[in-house]
C-alpha cells in the first residue's frame, strides 16, 4: 500500500482490464488493489496517477480577495462568506453542471451532480471527512465532451486526480479547490456519530459549521430524537469532540502529512478558504457570519471571478497575512505519534474510549476550548503557538 496514495481512484477508472478495485482499510480509507492475474502490464495506472506528475506553476503571484456574499440565503448555507453558492449559481444559470460533495441521509460524504439552483443548499458547507469520488471523473468527462460548462470543486488532490484522468485541458472546465488541512476517514466520523447518539439519541441531521445560531463560532450542530421529540444540539467549542482531533491533525489520511499540494502553487483555477484575520486588514467588513478568501490562480479563474463578483462585497486581500493564520495554505500538518495508534484504538473500541482514555486534552487546552467568542481556527492557532 502506497502511503502517498490520495484515494482518487483515477487508476481504477482508467484500467482497461478493470483489474484494480478500491478496498477499505481498517482505518476506513480507500486504497487501490490490483489483481495481478488479470494485469497486462500496460502501466496506464501509473501514467495517470497524479502523484507521478509535476504540479503546474500557476500561482507565482497570487491574487487574493476577501469575499462576502450579499445574498442572505447563500451566507446562511455556507461555512464562510458564500463564494461557492455564488459561483455555482452562475454555472447552473449558464446551463452548466456543478460537481461537489454532499452528505447523504446515512451521513456518507459523496460527490454528486448539481444541475438545479434548488438543489444547491445540500452541496454547501464544510465536510471534514474524505469524500467518495466513485465514477465522478468519468461523468465529468462525458459532460465536458457534450460541451457543457462544468465546475468541479474538491480538495487539491481530487482536482489533480481529475486532471490526470482527463489527460487534456478543456476550455469549458472550471476547477476550484479548498484550502485543505487533511481528511479523516468516514469510519472516524461514523464512530463519532455513534458516540453522540449514545449521549443524546438517534441523530436525524448533522451539519459542520452551522451558523444559524452562533455564526462562525459554531463547530457543528446535530438534530436528534429524544423521548419522541426532535432537539438540536450546538457544539461551539472544539474540545472533546470530532473537531478537536481534526484541528490537531490526529485523524488524517497518511498522504495528508506529506501533501504535495500544500503550497502557494495551486492546482485549480480558483482556491477558496476561510479568511481568518481579515478584520485586521479592513475594519469595514462584517466577519461574524464568515468571509471567504478567494485566490485567483489562472486567467480562466480571473475571468470567471470578474463575472460572479458583481453585487457582492469584495476587498483586496493580503496574502502574507492569510498564510500566517490559515497555515494549511502553505504547509502540511506535522504527523504526531498519536496518529500511530488512534485508528487502532478506534477500531478496537469506540469514540468514548478514545476521548477518555487516550487523547483527552489537557486542562489548559480544555479551558481555552471553552472560551466564548473565539472561533476554532484562531483557538487552534493560539494553542499551537503557546502550549
Amino acid at each position: 500500500m502506497n502511503k502517498d496514495c490520495t484515494g482518487c481512484g483515477t487508476c481504477v477508472l482508467k484500467c482497461p482490464k478493470h483489474c484494480i478495485t478500491m478496498k477499505l482499510t481498517q482505518e476506513g480509507f480507500y486504497y487501490p488493489i490490483k489483481d495481478t492475474n488479470n494485469c497486462i502490464n500496460c502501466n496506464l495506472c501509473e501514467k495517470v496517477c497524479h502523484l507521478n506528475h509535476s504540479q503546474p506553476q500557476f500561482n507565482l503571484l497570487p491574487k487574493l480577495y476577501a469575499f462576502v456574499n450579499n445574498n442572505p440565503s447563500h451566507i446562511k448555507q455556507s461555512s464562510s462568506g458564500g463564494f461557492f453558492p455564488n459561483i455555482a449559481s452562475h454555472i447552473i444559470n449558464e446551463k452548466g453542471i456543478v460537481f461537489a460533495t454532499y452528505m447523504d441521509e446515512d451521513f456518507n460524504i459523496k460527490f454528486g451532480i448539481c444541475k438545479n439552483i434548488s438543489d444547491l443548499p445540500m452541496f454547501c458547507g464544510s465536510k471534514y471527512v474524505q469524500s467518495e469520488i466513485g465514477a465522478t471523473y468519468a461523468v465529468v468527462e462525458k459532460e465536458l465532451k457534450s460541451f457543457k460548462k462544468v465546475l468541479f470543486v474538491g480538495t487539491p488532490c481530487q482536482v489533480a486526480g481529475l486532471k490526470s484522468y482527463l489527460l487534456k485541458e478543456y476550455d469549458n472546465l472550471y476547477t476550484m479547490d479548498i484550502i485543505c488541512h487533511g481528511v479523516p476517514s468516514l469510519l472516524f466520523f461514523k464512530k463519532y456519530l455513534q458516540y453522540i447518539e449514545s449521549k443524546l439519541g438517534k441523530i436525524q441531521k448533522f451539519k459542520f459549521r452551522d451558523k444559524s445560531k452562533y455564526g462562525i463560532q459554531c463547530v457543528s450542530s446535530c438534530s436528534y430524537v429524544h423521548k419522541g421529540n426532535l432537539h438540536t444540539k450546538i457544539h461551539n467549542d472544539n474540545t472533546l469532540n470530532y473537531y478537536y482531533f481534526y484541528m490537531f491533525g490526529d485523524s488524517y489520511r497518511e498522504c495528508c502529512y506529506n501533501c504535495k499540494y500544500t503550497n502557494p502553487n495551486r492546482i485549480s483555477d480558483i482556491t477558496i478558504g476561510d479568511y481568518w484575520g481579515i478584520e485586521k486588514e479592513n475594519i469595514k467588513i462584517q466577519t461574524n457570519k464568515g468571509v471567504t478568501a478567494v485566490i485567483i490562480n489562472t486567467e480562466k479563474g480571473e475571468k470567471l471571478f470578474n463575472i460572479v463578483k458583481e453585487g457582492n462585497e469584495i476587498y483586496p486581500g493580503n496574502y502574507n497575512n492569510l498564510k500566517l493564520i490559515n497555515t494549511a495554505l502553505t504547509s502540511q500538518v506535522k504527523r504526531k505519534k498519536t496518529r500511530d495508534t488512534i485508528y487502532q484504538e478506534l477500531t478496537n473500541s469506540n469514540f468514548n474510549y478514545l476521548i477518555n482514555h487516550r487523547y483527552k486534552p489537557s486542562t489548559l487546552q480544555y479551558i481555552k476550548g471553552k472560551i466564548k467568542g473565539i472561533c476554532p481556527p484562531f483557538l487552534f492557532y493560539i494553542i499551537k503557538k503557546y502550549t
